[in-house]
């Protein structure tokens, strides 16, 4: 996913990776500074304040899911006012958006899905899987407009 979009995939991958003997007071704080990118953990799951309550790694870990899934519908209805809009009608980037926007939607309607409900049954590994294909599918959206010399307005939408 593009930009913010990406930071809550990649902060949701680097929360699983941590152990969960680390739930303390200070837990949101000293998880972000454990990840690889502390600026980027703490400015994506700063903004929500269910996460600064944190105690446990699951905890955290769901809210980095829920930021992923709250941006990816954002960038949704975004895609889909640019579509009415009709600006980008025949145009690379058109395609480009169109091809984006059966990406972002193959990830609502099940990568992100599948992904809550494996680390809602504590099947990390399982979750880790489908959130990792989300993040490809942003990553696949950014290549198309790439592949068709344009510049990315979905990266503009974050």
């Amino acid at each position: 996913m593009a930009a913010t979009g990406l930071y809550g995939m990649v902060t949701f991958l680097l929360l699983l990776s941590l152990p969960a003997a680390l739930a303390d007071p200070s837990f949101f704080n000293r998880t972000c500074y454990l990840t690889k990118n502390p600026g980027a953990c703490h400015s994506v799951l700063g903004h929500y304040f269910w996460s600064l309550n944190a105690t446990t790694l699951p905890q955290l870990t769901s809210t980095g899911l829920d930021v992923a899934v709250f941006k990816a519908r954002d960038i949704m209805g975004a895609m889909s006012e640019l579509f009415g809009e009709g600006r980008y009608a025949g145009t690379h980037e058109g395609d480009a958006l169109a091809q984006c926007a059966r990406l972002y939607d193959k990830t609502m309607s099940y990568d992100l899905d599948q992904g809550d409900m494996r680390l809602v049954d504590g099947k990390y590994s399982d979750a880790l899987r489908f959130v990792t294909h989300a993040r490809s599918a942003g990553d696949a959206c950014e290549k198309a407009f790439a592949d068709r010399g344009s510049r990315s307005v979905v990266s503009d939408l974050n």
